[in-house]
């Protein structure tokens, strides 16, 4: 739970940065390495449950309920995307940066 409402917190930092005008900060490309780290470890806290609870599949089930329940497999995906946002948002500041300096 801890690790959704810090995802959630991070998402909104970013959101609120990027409302502000703020995209190429380095500040943003920590957030989202962040909210990959935080994925990724609610995917492994999730698939360490389901092992423990005997209902480890591969990618999406349906719970008894109707319920979709996400596997590790789409946490690895989610961590992944956020991380080479990350990179590909660090690469940019890099390029600004550089472009700042032309005349």
């Amino acid at each position: 739970m801890l690790k959704i409402l810090l995802i959630i917190y991070e998402l909104k930092s970013i959101a609120g940065r990027i409302m502000d005008n703020k995209v190429f900060i380095i500040h943003n490309v920590k957030s989202f390495n962040r909210v990959g780290v935080y994925t990724l470890l609610l995917g492994i806290v999730s698939m360490i449950n389901d092992k423990i609870n005997g209902n480890l599949k591969i990618i999406f089930v349906f719970d008894k309920y109707g319920n979709l329940k996400f596997d590790i497999f789409a946490f690895i995906m989610l961590s992944c995307t956020f991380v080479s946002i990350a990179e590909l948002l660090k690469r940019a500041i890099k390029i600004k940066n550089e472009n700042d300096l032309t005349i």
